[in-house]
């Protein structure tokens, strides 16, 4: 569960990059992506995985909710 920092380390152990296209389920505030990202950096760090790559589909502007 990387929003609770479980298992990270195994995930990107190994890896040369990482790529996140984690997000929420809902619309209401949240941290998903805060959480998520901080646990992901502290694993990548941990394993020495310089490499990031990560995707959102939030919208801005007009085709924001």
């Amino acid at each position: 569960d990387v929003t609770a920092g479980t298992g990270g380390e195994a995930c990107v152990a190994g890896c040369d990059a990482v790529i996140s296209c984690l997000g929420a389920r809902t619309l209401a505030m949240n941290t998903v992506r805060s959480d998520s990202a901080k646990h992901i950096a502290a694993a990548m760090k941990k394993v020495g995985v310089k490499k990031v790559v990560w995707l959102s589909a939030s919208g801005v502007g007009d085709s924001a909710p």
